[in-house]
C-alpha cells in the first residue's frame, strides 16, 4: 500500500538538501512533471509512482534514498537488484549473442564465464573447443561414409 506520508517526507528531504528547496530543479533531475512532483509533496495523490521512475528518483536523491526503500514506501515491495556477477554475466551473454558464435552451447558459455571470472583465457578455450568439435563431426561423417 502506497503510504504518502512517508514519500512526502522523503521528496521534501531530497528537494531541500539537493535542490534548495526547489522542486522544479529536482523535477528537472529526475525527470518529473513538477505538478505531480509538487502534488506528492503536498499528498495530494494517492497512487504512487510507477518503479520506473522511482529509480530515477532513488538517482536524483543523491544518496538520500534508496530505489528498494521506495519501492517499500510505494507498496511494491522490495526489488530484487542484481549482483555484480549477475549483471557481469548478463552482460558476458549478450556480447555472445551479438557475436553470434556459432556452436556454442549454454554451457559452454556459462563454464566459459567462470573461466572469465577466474581470469583463464575463456575465449581462446571457446575457440579451441568448437575447432575441436568441428574437427571431430567432420571425421564422424568420414567413418560413416566410408562405411
Amino acid at each position: 500500500m502506497f503510504n504518502k506520508e512517508n514519500f512526502s517526507k522523503i521528496i521534501n528531504a531530497i528537494v531541500s538538501n539537493n535542490y534548495n528547496n526547489n522542486i522544479a530543479e529536482f523535477a528537472r533531475a529526475v525527470p518529473f512533471d513538477r505538478t505531480y512532483a509538487s502534488k506528492y509533496l503536498n499528498k495530494r495523490l494517492a497512487s504512487a509512482p510507477p518503479p520506473r521512475k522511482l529509480q530515477k528518483i532513488a538517482n536524483a536523491s543523491k544518496g538520500l534514498t534508496t530505489y528498494n526503500e521506495l519501492m517499500q514506501i510505494c507498496g511494491y515491495g522490495q526489488a530484487i537488484e542484481k549482483t555484480s556477477i549477475e549483471q557481469g554475466a548478463i552482460e558476458y551473454l549478450e556480447e555472445i549473442v551479438k557475436r553470434q558464435e556459432p556452436g556454442w552451447s549454454i554451457v559452454e558459455i556459462a563454464l566459459n564465464y567462470i573461466k572469465k571470472l577466474e581470469g583463464g583465457d575463456y575465449m581462446l578455450d571457446t575457440q579451441e573447443n568448437s575447432k575441436n568439435k568441428n574437427a571431430a563431426q567432420h571425421t564422424k561423417k568420414e567413418e560413416i561414409l566410408i562405411e
